[in-house]
C-alpha cells in the first residue's frame, strides 16, 4: 500500500475552497474516484499527478500529490480554459494570512490566504506617505500609531504609553530576540507584613524561553543596588528551573480597606478565586493602639477582635485562642470575716468560711484569702476563640492571620470586635480589615519562562507603591534571517518547510552587519511580526506553495532564469510606462529607533538628499525601526531608502506568454521592448545558420557597435558581438551556438539592448498569460552612499499624459477636490495650462518637475495642456469627480451568531477623507448609524438580511454589501430514551451544550397539537402515563426570539408504567386452602366445634432463591354469640352484647412458616410485622374460642408480602411477526413490563402477549399492519 495526497479543489477560484486528505492508501486514480462525491452532469474534473494534467487511468505511487478540480461544464472556452484555471492552481503562489498571530503567550500559527480576483501574488510600490519608495522590503513604520496602530499600540517596549508593569489586556508574555530593555509584565504580586512592616513581593516575566543573562535591573529608573532591603532571583527559563520560593503557590492580593464596625457587627470580604487553600488577613490599626492616661503619657491598651472563614456563607470556623477567665458560684464576702487583734498597731486576721464543709481557714492578709479562695473554688471559664492586639504607640500596627491547608473552595471571611471598643479620644481603638490574601497551593514552576522576583520593604524609598521595574534582556539570535526562521518554526511550520534561502540570507545579515534587536509584547499577526523583522534584514519573506522564501534587496542579482522579455513574448499593446514624479518622494527622512548607548530610548535621527535643484523643496517624512538599536545601522537604512526614492524612477506594465509562468516576485529581469526604444526585439523567424533571420527590419548607425541578445528554449540567453546588418539579416559569429526559429531576440547598441527591472506584482492575466509590473533595477543603490551610477538607457520624450483627482483635508478641516496630471518627459522645465471647457482664457504656470495639481470643482470639465522646452505640446480633456465619487464599499462584512445579537463586524482599509459614518439597513429598513467597525445587532427575527452601506460626508453613499443571516436551530435532542431510577419511570435525552438551554416535552402525535407537559432545563422528566412523548431544545433570547430544534425527538411508552414497588398480595374472602377445625359460616371463617381450629392458606409466595422480605398482614374479626336468641334471654338488661360478643372472648392470630432451601419448612410461628428471610412463605390462622358460646368470625384477611424488586431492560427490534423476548433471569411471577418505541411513528401501538415469568411475546402494529421498530423493555419483579 502506498501513502499519498489527494487535494480535492471545490472552486478554483479559490483555491482554499478545498479538501486535503493524507495518509490515504490509494493506488490508482479509480480508487480516488470511486470515493469522490460531485454532480457529474453539472461538473467536470480536472486532474494532475505532481503538477502534471492527466487524462485516463494512471496509477499513484509513494509519495504523489493528486489535484482534483471540480469545475463547471462549459463556458465557452471549453476543456483549454479549465486548463489554464488548473494550471493557475499548480503554480499558484500564496502570501501569509494576516489573522495568525505571533506573540509569546500565544499559539502562533501560519494562515495562508488564497490568491482571489485576478491577483496570484501581489507585491507594489511601496509609498509611505506618497513619499517612500522601494522594491523588495516590507515598509517600515511611518507612525507608530500602526505598525499599523493596532500592533504596536499595545506594545509596553514600542507603543505610545509610558511602559508599566502591570497587565493589560492584550498583553502577552515578552518575546526577545537579541539585547533589549523590557518593562515586563508583572505576572504575581502580593504584600506580606512582618514586625509591622509591609514587603512588595513582586514576580515578572522576562522572556518567553530561556535567555542568556539580565542587566541593568533597575526600580523606577534607579540601579536596584541603590535601594536598602531589596532582594531579587532570576530564572532564566529552563524547562527544570527552580521554584521561587516567595512565589511558590500564586498569591493574590485583595485590598479590602473596610473599618471594623463599633457596634460589634462583621464586616465581610471573599475571595475571588474558587480553588483556594490558604487565606491571610491583614489587619491594620493606622493610629496605633493605645489609652492616653491622666499624666499625658500613653499607656498600654488592647483589643479584641473575631475573625471567621467558610467555604459556603454558613458554617463558620473561628480563627484564635480561646481565653479562660475564672468565676466563683458564691460571693467571697459572704464568707469572709475577720477579727481585730489588738496592739499598738491594728493587726487583723482573716477568716474563711468553706462554703462546703463550713471549715475555718484563718490568712494574715485579705490579698492572701483571696488567692487560696479562688486556687481551690475558681471555676474556669472559656470564651469563644478571638485575637487579642495590644500596644501602646500612636504608630501604625499591623497584624496578619494565615490560614493554611485549607480544602480547595472559594472563602468568605467575616471580622468584628469581640470585646467592644473604647471609642473616646484617649483611646486608640480603630481596626481596618486591609487585606485578603488567597492563594492557591500549585507550586507551578513557569517552566520555559524567564521570571524576575523581586521583594522590597515599602519604605519612603519606593513612595509606598508597587515599584516599576525594567531590565536590559539578552535572549536568542540577533540575526534577522535566525529570528524569522525562529518565528516560522514557533509558528507550526516544518524545518523542511523552510528553504535554504534562509541560511544565504542569514549569511548577508551577517557580512552586512545587520542586527535585530526586539521585543515582541503584544499581539500581532506573523505577518507582521516577520515584516517588522525583515525589514532590518532587507529581505521579504514570501509562501511558495507550503515553502517559504526569502529575496533580498541586495546587488549582484543575476536575472532569474534568464529572464529575457521582449517584443515576441510581450503581448501587443500590453506594454506601458509609467514615471514616478520626484515631487512625490521624501528627500527627508526622519528616522526613530531605540538607541543601545542611550538606555533604549527612542531617539530620532534625520537622513537627506541636498536638493538637486533649487526649485525644490524638501519633502519630508518619517519612519520608526522597531529593532534597530544602532544608529549606524538606522543611518545606513535611511540613506538606501532615499537612494530608492531618487534614483527608482520608471516602473512598467506588460502582459507575457507562458514564459512568466515562473516569474516570481522580486525576480530581476530583462525587458527589450520598441516603445522607450531600449533596442529592437522580437522573435528569430527562421532556425538560425551564421545569420539570424529577425522578424523585422533593423537600422545600425555607422560608427556605433551592436549587440544581439538571444534566449533559446531552455532559458540560457546568450550575446554576440553584431559584424554586419542587412534589413533584418544579422551576420555574426554562433560559436556554434544554434537557435530556433520563435526564439526571443533583442538588438540595440551595446549596454542599450535591454534594460534590468525588479518585479512587484505578478497578477493573472487572460489564458496562461501574466500581467507583470515591474520598477527599474540599479544595483548601485544598495551601496548605502548617496554616490549613484545611473545607467545610460535612452530616455522618452513629452509622453503619457495622465489626469486623475483626488480630495484632501486641509489643517482647518475643509475637504477640496484637486485635480492632478502627471506625465513622462526630460525637458528641464514645463509649461502647464488649464481651464474650464466653458471658459475662455487658460492659466499657466511655469514648473520643474513632471506633475502639477490645482483645486478643481466637482462636476466640471477641463481642458488641460503641457509643453516642454522644446516645444513638444500634449493637450487632453477631463471630467472632474471630486466629492461626487462614491466612496469605496466596506469588506469583509461578517456576522456571528450569539444569542442575543448578531455580532457584525466589517474592515474599511480604503478610508477616504470624506468619510462620515456607515449606515445600516435590516430587512431595508434603516436601524443604525454608527462609525465604528462594528454593530450589535438585536436578534429579533429568524431571517433577515442585512445591508451595510459607508456615507461620506456628501450624504453619497457607497455600494451595498450585503449578508442573508438565518438564525441557527438548535441541535436535536439525541438519545431520547426511557430509564427507571428512584422507583419512578423517567423520560432522558442527551443534553445539548450552551447558555441556558430548555427543553420541551409534549404528549401527542403531532409537535403543533401536542399538550406541553413540561419545559424544563433538565434533561430527564417523570413519566405521567403511557403514550407519544416528543422533546424539543429551545431557549428564548433577551429579545423573546424563540430558537428551537428543527425535529422534535419521539417515543412512545406503551402497555404499562413500571410501578414505584412490587409487592405479592394475597387476598381472601376467597378462602381457598386447608380448614382444620374450621368452617365457613355466612363466608366467614369460623369454628366448628372445637374450642381451637386452623386455616391454611394455599397460595404462598414462592421466591428463585431465599431473600430478605418484608412482610404485613390485616384482617377483619368479630365473636359471634352461638346462642343469642333474643326470647330466650330470662333478663335482657343482664346481656352485655346482645349483637354478639366482645374482644377478650376469642383470639384470631395470624401465623407463618418458613422455607430457606424451598423444601424443608419450619414451624409455624405467632406472625410480627417485619422483615423475613426465605424462599418460599407459607402463612395460617389460628382461632380460639374463650366461651362455649362464642366462635370468632373472620370475614377479610390479607396477606402483603414486599419482596426485594428486579428489574430487567434490554432492546430490540420489532418484527413483520411476533417476536419474543426471554428474560435473562426468570422472576418469581410475571412482571410488570413497560415498553417504549424509540423514534416512534404515529399510530405506533406495542401488543404484549403470553406474558410469563420467563419472558413474553411482542408486536408492534400501525394501522393493523405489523411494522419494524426499534424498542426497549424494561420489566419489574421479584
Amino acid at each position: 500500500m502506498t501513502t499519498n495526497k489527494i487535494i480535492t479543489y471545490h472552486n478554483v477560484l479559490n483555491p482554499l475552497a478545498r479538501t486535503i486528505e493524507t495518509k490515504c492508501d490509494y493506488r490508482n486514480i479509480d480508487e480516488i474516484l470511486k470515493d469522490l462525491k460531485y454532480d457529474n452532469e453539472i461538473y467536470d474534473l480536472v486532474i494532475s499527478k505532481n503538477s502534471e494534467i492527466i487524462e485516463g487511468f494512471f496509477e499513484i505511487e509513494a509519495g504523489d500529490v493528486v489535484n482534483i478540480a471540480v469545475v463547471p461544464k462549459g463556458g465557452g472556452g471549453g476543456g483549454k480554459q479549465i486548463l489554464g484555471i488548473v494550471a493557475m492552481i499548480v503554480i499558484t503562489v500564496v502570501s501569509y494570512g494576516a489573522g495568525a498571530a505571533y506573540g509569546a503567550a500565544l499559539g502562533s500559527a501560519i494562515g495562508a490566504s488564497a490568491a482571489t480576483g485576478s491577483a496570484i501574488i501581489a507585491g507594489t510600490i511601496m509609498v509611505a506617505g506618497g513619499l517612500l519608495l522601494n522594491a523588495v522590503m516590507p515598509m517600515a513604520n511611518s507612525k507608530l500609531g500602526g505598525f499599523d496602530s493596532q500592533t504596536y499600540e499595545r506594545s509596553n517596549t514600542y507603543g505610545w504609553n509610558t511602559p508599566t508593569n502591570q497587565v493589560t489586556q492584550g498583553a502577552v508574555v515578552p518575546k526577545i530576540y537579541g539585547t533589549h530593555k523590557i518593562t515586563p509584565p508583572m505576572i504575581g504580586s502580593y504584600i506580606d507584613v512582618k514586625d509591622d512592616k509591609q514587603y512588595f513581593n513582586g514576580l515578572y516575566a522576562l522572556n518567553d524561553g530561556e535567555i542568556e543573562d539580565v542587566k541593568e535591573i533597575k526600580i523606577n529608573g534607579e540601579p536596584i543596588g541603590n535601594f536598602a532591603s531589596v532582594t531579587h532571583e532570576i530564572r532564566y527559563g529552563d524547562d527544570n528551573q527552580a521554584i521561587i520560593d516567595a512565589f511558590n503557590d500564586t498569591r493574590v492580593n485583595k485590598y479590602v480597606g473596610k473599618k471594623l464596625n463599633p457596634d460589634m457587627s462583621h464586616t465581610l470580604s471573599e475571595t475571588d478565586g474558587n480553588a483556594v487553600t490558604e487565606l491571610k488577613i491583614t489587619l491594620a490599626m493606622p493610629n496605633g493602639i493605645f489609652y492616653a492616661n491622666d499624666q499625658g503619657g500613653i499607656s498600654s491598651y488592647k483589643i479584641g477582635v473575631q475573625i471567621e472563614y467558610s467555604p459556603n456563607g454558613t458554617d463558620w470556623t473561628t480563627l484564635g485562642d480561646r481565653k479562660v477567665s475564672y468565676r466563683l458560684e458564691f460571693n467571697i464576702d459572704d464568707y469572709t470575716s475577720y477579727e481585730d487583734l489588738g496592739g499598738e498597731h491594728s493587726r487583723f486576721r482573716y477568716i474563711f468560711t468553706h462554703p462546703d464543709t463550713k471549715k475555718k481557714s484563718i490568712f494574715r492578709n485579705r490579698s492572701a484569702l483571696e488567692k487560696y479562695v479562688w486556687d481551690h473554688y475558681g471555676k474556669p471559664v472559656y470564651s469563644e476563640p478571638y485575637n487579642e492586639i495590644e500596644g501602646a504607640s500612636t504608630s501604625a500596627i499591623r497584624r496578619t492571620y494565615e490560614i493554611n491547608n485549607l480544602p480547595a473552595s472559594k472563602y468568605y471571611v467575616r471580622i468584628k470586635y469581640y470585646i467592644p471598643p473604647q471609642t473616646s479620644s484617649r483611646y486608640g481603638s480603630a481596626c481596618y480589615f486591609e487585606y485578603l490574601e488567597e492563594g492557591i497551593s500549585d507550586d507551578f514552576l513557569y517552566p520555559h519562562t524567564a521570571l524576575l522576583a523581586v521583594r522590597a520593604l515599602a519604605t519612603d524609598q519606593l513612595s509606598g507603591n508597587a515599584p516599576k521595574i525594567s531590565a536590559v534582556v539578552i535572549a536568542n539570535t540577533d540575526n534577522p534571517a535566525e529570528i524569522c526562521k525562529q518565528i516560522l518554526l514557533d509558528s507550526g511550520v516544518d524545518k523542511e518547510k523552510i528553504m535554504p534561502s534562509f541560511e544565504e540570507w542569514g549569511k548577508f545579515c551577517k557580512e552586512k552587519g545587520y542586527t535585530c534587536n526586539i521585543v515582541f509584547d503584544s499581539e500581532q499577526s506573523v505577518r507582521q511580526a516577520l515584516d517588522s523583522v525583515s525589514l532590518l534584514g532587507r529581505a521579504s519573506i514570501i509562501q511558495a506553495g507550503s515553502k517559504f522564501d526569502v529575496i533580498m534587496e541586495k546587488a549582484a542579482l543575476n536575472p532569474t532564469q534568464s529572464f529575457l522579455f521582449t517584443m515576441g513574448n510581450i503581448l501587443s499593446g500590453t506594454f506601458k510606462q509609467n514615471f514616478l514624479p520626484l515631487v512625490d518622494r521624501a528627500n527627508f527622512l526622519e528616522i526613530t529607533y531605540y538607541d543601545k548607548d542611550k538606555d533604549y530610548e527612542p531617539s530620532v535621527i534625520s537622513v537627506s538628499n541636498s536638493p538637486q535643484q533649487s526649485h525644490q523643496v524638501i519633502n519630508k517624512t518619517g519612519v520608526t525601526l522597531p529593532g534597530c538599536t544602532d544608529e549606524k545601522q538606522a543611518r545606513a537604512y535611511g540613506q538606501f531608502q532615499l537612494n530608492c526614492n531618487k534614483y527608482l524612477t520608471e516602473t512598467i506594465e506588460f502582459e507575457a506568454d507562458k514564459d512568466s509562468l515562473v516569474c516570481r516576485y522580486g525576480d530581476i529581469i530583462k525587458v527589450s521592448h520598441d516603445t522607450p526604444q531600449y533596442g529592437f526585439s522580437g522573435r528569430l523567424a527562421e532556425d538560425s545558420s551564421d545569420v539570424l533571420t529577425l522578424d523585422r527590419e533593423v537600422e545600425a548607425e555607422t560608427g556605433k557597435k551592436y549587440v544581439i541578445q538571444v534566449r533559446n528554449d531552455i532559458n540560457e540567453i546568450s550575446e554576440f558581438e553584431v559584424l554586419g546588418v542587412d534589413k533584418n539579416k544579422i551576420s555574426l559569429n554562433l560559436n556554434g551556438k544554434a537557435f530556433k526559429k520563435y526564439d526571443n531576440y533583442a538588438f540595440g547598441e551595446i549596454n542599450k539592448t535591454s534594460k534590468l527591472y525588479r518585479v512587484l506584482k505578478i497578477a493573472t492575466g487572460g489564458e496562461l498569460t501574466r500581467q507583470i509590473t515591474a520598477i527599474e533595477y540599479n544595483e548601485t543603490i544598495y551601496s548605502d552612499t548617496g554616490e549613484i551610477v545611473v545607467p545610460d538607457i535612452p530616455s522618452l520624450k513629452l509622453s503619457n499624459l495622465r489626469v486623475s483627482d483626488y480630495i484632501y483635508l486641509d489643517g482647518s478641516r475643509v475637504i477640496h477636490t484637486m485635480l492632478r496630471a502627471i506625465w513622462s518627459g526630460q525637458s528641464l522645465f514645463y509649461t502647464f495650462s488649464y481651464k474650464k471647457k466653458s471658459d475662455t482664457d487658460f492659466t499657466s504656470a511655469k514648473i520643474y518637475d513632471s506633475s502639477f495639481s490645482f483645486e478643481a470643482v466637482d462636476g466640471e470639465t477641463y481642458n488641460i495642456a503641457v509643453s516642454d522646452s522644446a516645444g513638444n505640446k500634449l493637450e487632453t480633456e477631463y471630467k472632474v469627480v471630486g466629492k461626487l465619487a462614491p466612496p469605496p464599499k466596506i469588506e469583509n462584512l461578517r456576522a456571528v451568531e450569539l444569542r442575543d445579537f448578531w455580532s457584525l463586524r466589517w474592515s474599511y482599509s480604503d478610508l477616504p477623507i470624506d468619510f462620515s459614518h456607515f449606515e445600516i439597513y435590516e430587512n431595508n429598513v434603516l436601524i443604525s448609524r454608527i462609525q465604528t467597525l462594528g454593530y450589535a445587532l438585536p436578534k429579533t427575527k429568524p431571517n433577515c438580511e442585512i445591508k451595510v452601506f459607508a456615507i461620506d460626508t456628501s450624504g453619497i453613499k457607497s455600494e451595498a454589501v450585503s449578508a442573508n443571516l438565518s438564525v441557527a436551530p438548535l441541535p436535536d435532542v439525541k438519545n431520547f430514551n426511557t430509564i427507571y431510577r428512584n422507583n419512578k419511570s423517567l423520560l432522558f435525552w442527551d443534553e445539548i451544550k450552551g447558555e441556558n438551554i430548555s427543553y420541551e416535552v409534549r404528549k401527542g402525535n403531532l409537535w403543533q397539537l401536542a399538550a406541553v407537559v413540561a419545559a424544563t432545563r433538565e434533561t430527564t422528566l417523570e413519566i405521567g402515563g403511557i403514550g407519544e412523548y416528543e422533546v424539543k431544545a429551545f431557549y428564548v433570547n433577551a429579545y423573546g426570539l424563540r430558537v428551537e430544534s428543527v425535529n422534535a425527538a419521539t417515543l412512545i411508552v406503551d402497555e404499562n408504567l413500571l410501578p414505584k414497588n412490587v409487592i405479592a398480595t394475597i387476598t381472601h374472602p376467597a378462602w381457598e386452602g386447608k380448614f382444620t377445625d374450621t368452617q365457613l359460616f355466612d363466608k366467614a371463617l369460623s369454628l366448628k366445634s372445637a374450642s381451637v381450629g386452623y386455616f391454611e392458606s394455599k397460595h404462598r409466595v414462592i421466591l428463585t432463591e431465599a431473600k430478605m422480605c418484608s412482610a404485613s398482614m390485616n384482617y377483619e374479626a368479630s365473636g359471634y354469640q352461638i346462642n343469642s336468641n333474643f326470647d330466650l334471654f330470662e333478663n335482657v338488661d343482664l346481656v352485655a352484647n346482645i349483637d354478639g360478643t366482645d374482644s377478650t372472648a376469642f383470639e384470631v392470630t395470624p401465623q407463618i412458616s418458613l422455607s430457606a432451601d424451598g423444601v424443608n419448612f419450619g414451624e409455624f410461628k405467632n406472625f410480627k410485622e417485619g422483615d423475613y428471610f426465605g424462599k418460599i412463605f407459607k402463612f395460617r390462622l389460628k382461632l380460639i374460642s374463650k366461651s362455649q358460646d362464642v366462635t370468632p368470625l373472620v370475614y377479610k384477611w390479607n396477606i402483603i408480602v414486599d419482596a426485594p424488586d428486579v428489574i430487567e431492560s434490554g432492546e430490540a427490534m420489532s418484527a413483520k411477526s411476533e417476536i419474543s423476548i426471554k428474560y435473562k433471569e426468570k422472576f418469581s411471577v410475571a412482571p410488570k413490563v413497560q415498553i417504549t418505541i424509540v423514534n416512534a411513528q404515529a399510530g405506533d401501538d406495542a401488543v404484549l402477549s403470553n406474558q410469563t415469568a420467563e419472558g413474553f411475546n411482542i408486536k408492534i402494529i400501525n394501522g393493523g399492519a405489523t411494522v419494524e421498530r426499534k424498542f426497549n423493555y424494561m420489566a419489574k419483579g421479584y
